[in-house]
C-alpha cells in the first residue's frame, strides 16, 4: 500500500494511531465512588466577577474569555 499511494497510507496509519491513543486514555480512566455528595455550586463559588480583563471573542467556547 505504501508503494502504491504513500499519502493514503500516512492518512490511514495516522487515523489508527489517534484511535489507539484515544482507546488507551479511555481504558485507563477510573472513577472511585464516594459516599459524599457535592452541590454544583462547587464549580461557581470562587468564580471571579471582575471582568475587566475579559474581551468579546467571536470564535471560542466562552463568550468573554479572560486574557
Amino acid at each position: 500500500m505504501f508503494q502504491d499511494n504513500p499519502e493514503e497510507f500516512i492518512v490511514k496509519v495516522s487515523d489508527l494511531i489517534v484511535g489507539e491513543k484515544a482507546t488507551m486514555i479511555v481504558n485507563h480512566i477510573s472513577y472511585n465512588r464516594l459516599n459524599e455528595r457535592y452541590d454544583s455550586a462547587i464549580f461557581t463559588e470562587n468564580m471571579t466577577e471582575n471582568l475587566s480583563r475579559a474581551y468579546h471573542a467571536k470564535k471560542t467556547l466562552q463568550v468573554f474569555p479572560l486574557l
